[in-house]
């Protein structure tokens, strides 16, 4: 659902993957389970090479697909 979701918008912050699971993890889940799951799922996406950041700046950055990572030139 994550990449279904980043393919379609093109990106998405955590607030909006968390949006889009929140309903559909097991309600005995607390709060804090949650978010450690969702949080869990993102790591393991950017761990297997699928997903990564667009910015190293946490408080702006978002989430996209590796194949659309802009890559700089270095002369």
């Amino acid at each position: 659902m994550i990449i279904e979701y980043i393919r379609k918008y093109g990106k998405a912050k955590k607030k909006d993957i968390r949006e889009l699971l929140w309903d559909k993890l097991p309600d005995v889940f607390d709060d804090k389970k949650k978010n450690s799951k969702i949080s869990t799922l993102l790591t393991s996406l950017r761990q297997k090479g699928q997903i990564t950041k667009d910015s190293p700046n946490q408080q702006i950055s978002n989430w996209i697909l590796v194949g659309n990572v802009k890559k700089t030139d270095k002369k």
